[in-house]
């Protein structure tokens, strides 16, 4: 699942007055799992307490709480007004095929908005895609090319209007797979033989043919390294990135991160197993970044595709107190839930509200 602008490995909840259900959204309520943030469109009497964000690392099935923001609702009751739209998806979206992506939109406004989605160019949606109203959440399952266009949110009350929008384009990247592959054939002698073997993938593949195993040639991948996310808690506390190729003379590899030609002789955090790339007791800081693996013989030399290798972590939040909020009833609030450090980044910004 792509979440426009967040992560699909972390989940943000919030606890109110430290129930032991999690805060349900609503129309006038919402969580963003792009920053975690808590929004209430329209403050009510009854949402005075204390605020606890959840952040949950679906990986590693970590959970860790923040200390309470204590929230308290003065009675000057605040008039209506048109809505804000707070929470809007990137200007624009690269998506790749078969790709799920979930937009979020969430506006602040008294009355409490209304949230609908449309195409900009008129077209209906398609009816694949689901829409949670109550959330302001639209998902795209399974992106194809003609889900591609300017999508348009739009948030609407008594007082007024207001429309973000956003252009999801098709990001057509394939790897390489084999559509036919060769079979044996018995022929008579002098027969003719037709063979044919056909790939796909995006850039479109080139081909060479190779006759016997015993034949001299240059390395020819039969396993390329690929995206990766390791959780920190393995208990080995070792990452193996895979990599072969097949040539003769055998091959011998070679590996990059973040364009810089890894040292194993030098470095104990790498070593060699025949050409997978075995990493020891890995950091976050010091090892995730983008692999290539490079296969050469007195032939030639081939360079893989890139391969993001990530780590999944949680920490702990800071347990330093939170400063109490206060809001006037029919405002606006947002609390921010100013998540430690975890896998996708880390946001430093803790608790803001609207005036």
């Amino acid at each position: 699942m792509f979440i426009a602008g967040g992560s699909s490995e972390i989940k943000y909840s919030w606890v109110f007055n430290g129930q032991r259900s999690f805060l349900q959204q609503d129309a006038r309520r919402f969580i963003s799992q792009r920053t975690g943030n808590l929004y209430v469109a329209k403050v009510e009497s009854s949402d005075a307490g204390n605020y606890t964000c959840a952040v949950r690392n679906m990986m590693t099935n970590a959970t860790v709480l923040s200390s309470p923001t204590p929230v308290v609702v003065r009675r000057d009751v605040m008039g209506e007004y048109e809505p804000k739209i707070e929470v809007q998806f990137p200007d624009t979206l690269h998506i790749s095929k078969g790709s799920s992506v979930k937009l979020e939109c969430f506006a602040l406004g008294n009355p409490v908005p209304s949230i609908s989605w449309r195409r900009a160019d008129g077209n209906p949606l398609p009816g694949k895609i689901k829409i949670n109203h109550s959330s302001g959440v639209l998902e795209i399952p399974y992106f194809r090319p003609e889900d591609a266009g300017v999508y348009e949110c739009v948030a609407e009350n008594s007082r007024g209007r207001n429309v973000a929008r956003g252009q999801l384009l098709f990001q057509n990247v394939e790897h390489l797979h084999w559509v036919q592959t060769l079979k044996d054939a018995h022929m008579a002698i002098d027969a003719n033989l037709q063979w044919e073997c056909k790939a796909s993938g995006k850039p479109r593949p080139a081909y060479r043919w190779l006759k016997n195993e015993n034949t001299r040639h240059g390395p020819v991948f039969t396993q390329e390294p690929s995206d990766s996310i390791f959780p920190l808690s393995i208990d080995d506390k070792q990452v193996f990135i895979n990599c072969n190729a097949r040539g003769n003379p055998t091959p011998h590899y070679r590996w990059k991160m973040d364009g810089r030609e890894i040292n194993t002789e030098s470095d104990p955090n790498f070593s060699l197993v025949e050409g997978n790339l075995l990493i020891s007791d890995p950091r976050v800081m010091d090892h995730a970044g983008v692999y290539q693996c490079i296969a050469t013989n007195t032939f030639g030399t081939v360079v893989s595709r890139e391969a993001k290798v990530q780590f999944a972590f949680l920490q702990n939040f800071s347990m330093k107190s939170r400063n109490t909020v206060s809001v006037r009833e029919g405002q606006a609030v947002v609390l921010l839930c100013g998540p430690p450090p975890h896998y996708g980044g880390t946001l430093l910004t803790l608790l803001h509200y609207l005036l």
